[in-house]
């Protein structure tokens, strides 16, 4: 007795429903994959721009002489020359290139620059409420006048006689609402 296997040319329609259920769930882990990775470097990017930001306004400061650090009167001069007093001086919603949202500028405006010019205390412009405590606060916001960050304090014990100590914050807030802050401080001396 002959037995006749009946060959089978193609595969069931269970096959290919297991195999497409298998490829979705590879799909679906791929792409949440591949959106947490671009966040993550759109969050880089925008932290490497507020670190060149913070650089670009020390250096900026730095290269003020240091007869006019710490004398602006004006909200302009505030800016190029920083305020006495220990004034923290702020520029909310600004682009990369420090510019605030005319219409004309390219964004996005997410950034918070901060600053302030410590002083020693044999400075003329020198006030001893300038060392008052640092009350942790949020940088992320575009006026720190009423908490101060402890990024901005200021301590005349930090600087000698003929220093100004520089201290710039800028931050932003990522995509989780996390406020993120890149700050540096220099000391420029009266040479």
């Amino acid at each position: 007795m002959q037995v006749y296997v009946k060959k089978s040319s193609g595969i069931s329609i269970i096959e290919a429903l297991v195999t497409m259920v298998v490829l979705t769930i590879v799909f679906l882990g791929m792409a949440g994959t591949l959106t947490v990775v671009t966040q993550t470097k759109g969050d880089r990017s925008f932290y490497e721009s507020t670190v060149k930001i913070a650089k670009a306004k020390i250096s900026g400061l730095s290269n003020v002489s240091w007869e006019a650090l710490a004398t602006g009167s004006t909200s302009d001069e505030k800016l190029l020359w920083g305020a006495p007093d220990a004034e923290v001086v702020s520029l909310g919603f600004i682009n990369e290139f420090m510019e605030q949202d005319t219409g004309s500028n390219d964004g996005p405006f997410i950034y918070f620059l901060h600053f302030v010019t410590c002083v020693d205390d044999t400075h003329a412009d020198y006030d001893s409420a300038d060392d008052a405590e640092a009350e942790d606060g949020d940088p992320c916001t575009d006026d720190v006048s009423a908490q101060r960050p402890n990024s901005l304090y200021c301590d005349s014990s930090q600087t000698d006689e003929g220093e100004i100590m520089v201290r710039v914050s800028v931050s932003f807030l990522d995509r989780t609402g996390r406020c993120r802050e890149a700050s540096f401080e220099r000391i420029v001396s009266d040479l």
